[in-house]
């Protein structure tokens, strides 16, 4: 089974490192679905059990086969050398997605089947900066995040850009020159398991109709989540990833851009933690004018995740309309928003 999980990870590997070629990749899957049938067995870890987050090694608690584990194992050493206190049992925590990048507004013009969108995919690339319209998005929801910044005790955020300028726009200080600086009232830390889907779990999701491998990295995570000894803290990230933690954590939820919600947890679970209820609190009015109808997309390490149907109707902000937008407070909710 370990020699099969290997040839499996392997495999993926080289299709990452090859995805260039189509007709390459086609020869790759077939050697993967052969291998499969060989050994008798389906893709290992299809169907996630709680013992795969488990590990024996008390200084590697998520594990160590894979980069991120590590990086994981080291993010809990910082943590408790800030705060060496026993895990919480109840936690409030913010999930907030990103704003609008410009690798989102790219990848709705490819598509639709532009060349331009092909071109501009190229040239930001997929760790791209914050879009015209992300900016004014987080503008918008900065007071609802600005409210309770004060009782937020850490926060986490992918090491991707869109994230990383999402979590300083929203919490972070006013510098009075435009930009935001990371206050130290709180502890702030990149954690690169928060990543969006990366292609070797695209590619396994694509060609092998299976998840295992993000849903180890996300349930690992929940895990680190549980072990913290924070009452409240903040996540800015990816949709997708969010989409898989709240779903294994028992309440599945779509996040729109820029999007704030307020989730109650406890300790229980196959998992280590359950959510107990979730509330949206702010959501942008500013929304793209490339994406009028809300189109899905697919991160690959990227974002390619849907608008959040709850979010209701955005208003199309003209360029000349931005002036005023940072005054503007998050909109109304409305009723089923928070269902």
């Amino acid at each position: 089974c370990q020699l099969h999980s290997n040839l499996e990870e392997g495999l993926l590997t080289a299709l990452t490192s090859i995805w260039q070629s189509p007709q390459i990749v086609i020869q790759a899957s077939r050697i993967v679905f052969v291998s499969q049938v060989v050994l008798g067995m389906g893709w290992v870890g299809a169907s996630l059990s709680p013992s795969t987050t488990s590990s024996s090694s008390s200084s590697s608690p998520f594990g160590k086969d894979r980069k991120w584990q590590r990086y994981l194992n080291d993010t809990l050493q910082q943590v408790r050398a800030y705060d060496n206190g026993p895990p919480s049992t109840t936690k409030t925590i913010y999930f907030i997605r990103h704003a609008e990048s410009q690798s989102n507004v790219a990848k709705g013009e490819v598509k639709k089947r532009s060349v331009r969108g092909c071109i501009t995919l190229c040239s930001v690339g997929f760790d791209s900066d914050l879009s015209p319209t992300g900016r004014r998005q987080l503008l918008e929801v900065r007071p609802a995040a600005q409210a309770i910044v004060g009782e937020i005790e850490a926060i986490f955020h992918s090491p991707l850009k869109r994230a990383e300028q999402t979590a300083a726009a929203l919490f972070g200080e006013d510098d009075g020159n435009g930009s935001f600086k990371v206050s130290r009232n709180q502890l702030w830390l990149p954690v690169k398991a928060m990543k969006e889907v990366r292609f070797k779990e695209w590619t396994q999701a694509s060609l092998a109709c299976s998840r295992s491998i993000l849903d180890l990295r996300v349930a690992t995570f929940v895990k680190f989540v549980s072990m913290l000894p924070f009452e409240r803290i903040a996540l800015v990230g990816h949709s997708r990833f969010f989409s898989a933690m709240l779903s294994i954590m028992e309440n599945p939820t779509t996040l729109g851009n820029a999007n704030i919600w307020r989730t109650s947890v406890e300790t229980g679970g196959p998992f280590g933690l359950r959510c107990l209820s979730k509330e949206l609190l702010a959501s942008p009015i500013s929304r793209s004018l490339q994406s009028p109808s809300g189109l899905s997309d697919t991160d690959v390490d990227v974002d390619e995740d849907g608008l959040n149907e709850d979010a209701g109707e955005y208003i199309v902000i003209e360029e000349n309309e931005v002036a005023e937008l940072p005054r503007m407070p998050p909109r109304a909710l409305k009723p089923h928003a928070q269902e």
